[in-house]
């Protein structure tokens, strides 16, 4: 027993290292060759939301009586940045065995790490996005104490980013035709999510759409961490990383169940 668990002992760490390895790797693929390189880490986030706040302040003119129109952006972005990276996420999973599995099928990385990276990689690139956000928050004097708090909402996040990332590679590979239409469905969960808005401004009718939301709980997370007149909610934590931990555990089954199947047919 004591050789055996010495084995899973250096086999577990052997995969952390070649995941982080290579999760480097790809981080430095992404804008590799483009004339801003590491830069587009900021860049992209930033133009992302310059077009949420123009769609919201110019064309639909929204405002919120208890909020300027700077305090306004800085609520936007602490929601806006953790979606960026679900839907990263989302994306890059659905299709991540397809386009790795030359690296699968040489054994050159264990397939189990391959969606894993996945959910690493979305949560790595969002961390510049956070550091904005926090310059923001502390230029918008919004920036309280419950911001040492962060790092556990990254955990509780990645948490989810493994379970979405393990569930999406399996139905992608199950289910091809669900890589062309993943954009369309985060494009969706983008507008219905309460990003520009609050869950209470949503009519009554409409509010199971909020409640059913898992992006509704992750962005609410960030929110009451990041600014100060968001009360923090121990419930709502614990209960997403419950969530999030039980979806991981389906969605492994899940993908362990057909992870064979999906390698032989690509």
């Amino acid at each position: 027993m004591t050789r055996d668990l010495a084995g899973f002992r250096e086999r577990s760490a052997r995969n952390l290292r070649v995941l982080w390895a290579t999760t480097m790797i790809e981080l430095r693929k992404r804008y590799a060759g483009t004339f801003l390189g590491p830069v587009w880490f900021v860049l992209y986030p930033a133009l992302f939301l310059s077009m949420y706040l123009f769609l919201y302040m110019v064309v639909f003119k929204v405002r919120f009586p208890q909020l300027g129109e700077f305090s306004y952006v800085v609520f936007i972005f602490t929601a806006l940045v953790p979606y960026i990276a679900m839907m990263e996420c989302a994306t890059f999973a659905t299709s991540v065995i397809r386009q790795n599995i030359h690296l699968i099928k040489n054994v050159m990385v264990p397939v189990d790490l391959i969606p894993a990276r996945v959910a690493l990689m979305s949560t790595l690139a969002q961390l510049p996005g956070m550091a904005i956000i926090l310059l923001l928050s502390t230029i918008d004097q919004s920036l309280s104490w419950k911001a040492l708090l962060l790092p556990v909402i990254i955990a509780a996040q990645f948490i989810f980013f493994l379970g979405i990332s393990y569930l999406l590679a399996a139905l992608g590979g199950l289910l091809p035709d669900l890589a062309a239409s993943i954009n369309i469905i985060l494009i969706f969960l983008l507008f219905v999510s309460p990003i520009a808005f609050t869950p209470d401004m949503v009519p009554a009718s409409a509010r199971l759409v909020i409640d059913l939301n898992p992006v509704t709980y992750l962005i609410g997370m960030f929110r009451e961490v990041l600014l100060e007149h968001q009360a923090l909610s121990i419930v709502r934590l614990t209960g997403f990383t419950a969530g999030s931990m039980a979806l991981l555990v389906a969605s492994r089954a899940l993908f362990n169940r057909y992870k064979a199947f999906i390698i032989d047919n690509e």
